[in-house]
């Protein structure tokens, strides 16, 4: 799958004359709680010719790539260099995540800038904001049926262990789930999470009855970090500066848009 991945980055660069700047795996594959069934996840961000950024049109900042019918596991989407570095200024998770991923399939030398600037620009309220959310409905979801997929458990799990770590580190969290749960959940129910994640790579299907320690521990959880969250202070101090920079930087430096290696 690796390799077909590769082939459709570069049809992607072909397709539409963009240089993809970092292409990484998200979702169960990249949290290691991926089932035989899992989709591939992929997410790019990519970054047009210079002139391009220059016109007055309204430029259309995401590519949705639908790959061959044969390999429909497989779901590609890429925001635009201008789009990703807006949403970090906003401290967005899903980008934080991208950037954080530990399965990279594509990637440049400026790579690293874009690391630096997901810890710069990392906001502890925005984000725990967002995970919280997250929880909040999908344990609102387990709680309105009687057998519950494994997986959607452990999707409103990792959404607390989230906001726990959040909370304890004011960092990104990182995106290994077992690094999580051993970082987040109490002892008392590690042993049974970690049952659920062998049910879930097993199958992506797999149904178990409500188990009343993991609901409380999420209810609790989800209580503690709200309360935590009415405690932080929103306002922010960070400016357009740096990530007005690294972005000139990129179009001034061909070399480092332009000669792309792979990161395995």
């Amino acid at each position: 799958m690796e390799s077909y991945i590769d082939e459709q980055l570069f049809e992607i660069e072909k397709k539409y004359n963009v240089n993809i700047l970092f292409a990484v795996e998200v979702g169960s594959r990249a949290w290691g709680i991926e089932s035989p069934e899992s989709d591939y996840d992929v997410r790019f961000v990519y970054i047009r010719k210079k002139d391009y950024y220059l016109k007055l049109e309204t430029i259309n900042d995401a590519i949705v790539w639908k790959p061959d019918k044969k390999e429909k596991n497989l779901d590609m989407t890429g925001w635009d260099i201008q789009k990703a570095l807006r949403l970090l200024y906003i401290s967005n998770p899903s980008i934080i995540e991208w950037i954080h991923s530990p399965i990279t399939y594509k990637s440049t030398l400026k790579f690293t800038g874009f690391r630096s600037l997901a810890e710069k620009y990392f906001s502890q309220s925005r984000c725990l904001s967002h995970y919280l959310n997250i929880a909040k409905l999908d344990i609102r979801n387990i709680n309105g049926i009687e057998a519950v997929k494994v997986r959607k458990y452990l999707y409103a799990l990792r959404a607390v262990f989230n906001c726990l770590y959040i909370m304890k580190f004011n960092a990104p969290p990182v995106p290994a789930f077992s690094e999580l749960l051993q970082e987040t959940a109490p002892k008392d129910v590690i042993s049974i999470i970690e049952d659920l994640v062998k049910k879930k790579k097993t199958s992506d299907s797999a149904e178990i009855e409500k188990i009343d320690k993991i609901n409380e521990f999420l209810t609790s959880s989800v209580d503690e970090c709200q309360k935590f969250l009415k405690t932080i202070e929103k306002n922010r101090t960070c400016t357009w500066d740096d990530l007005d920079d690294f972005f000139l930087e990129l179009l001034s430096e061909e070399k480092n848009v332009h000669s792309i290696k792979k990161i395995r």
